[in-house]
Order: C-alpha cells, then sequence, then structure tokens
C-alpha cells in the first residue's frame, strides 16, 4: 500500500547526515506521530539514521518498542521527538 511518505538520504559533503521526509501526506502515520515534511531524522532512540539501511535496522531493533525518542533537524534547529508508539 501507499504509506503517503517518501524519505531520502541527505548528505552534506559527501557525508550522509540524515533521512529527509521529502514528502509527507497530512494523513500519513509519520505526520500524525508529529513529523513534518521537510524533517531530517537524525537519530532514533540513540540509532544514527543515515541511510535506508539505517531505517530498516532501526525498525528491526525498535519496533517492539513503546516510546521512541527521535532527533530531528527541523527549519536548522535540533529538536526531540518523544513518539508513544501504543
Amino acid at each position: 500500500g501507499d504509506l503517503a511518505i517518501r524519505m531520502d538520504a541527505v548528505s552534506t559533503s559527501r557525508t550522509p547526515q540524515g533521512i529527509i521526509f521529502s514528502y509527507l501526506d497530512n494523513s500519513s502515520l509519520f505526520s500524525h506521530l508529529g513529523f513534518r515534511q521537510g524533517d531530517i531524522l537524525l537519530t532514533c532512540n540513540g540509532h544514527t539514521i543515515a541511510s535506508a539501511d539505517d531505517c530498516i535496522q532501526a525498525y528491526l531493533i525498535l519496533k517492539n518498542e513503546d516510546i521512541l525518542t527521535c532527533k530531528v533537524l527541523r527549519g536548522g534547529r535540533v529538536l526531540w521527538l518523544t513518539v508513544q508508539t501504543r
């Protein structure tokens, strides 16, 4: 199915820095969890998110967690999102 999102790797000076929500529909799960289009996901529960592989690894490790704490770059400012998953 359509997840109503698109995530792309962000790199600066050829070094991956995070995963950007380049498209995020307002009805998507990630939108309801507090993420916004243009947010760059940097870490989740201390796991660095710099590639699609990192996203998959983090999901496999964290899929049973009740609370996720994500470090996000939004509009040039770092913020922390605490996400209740259940």
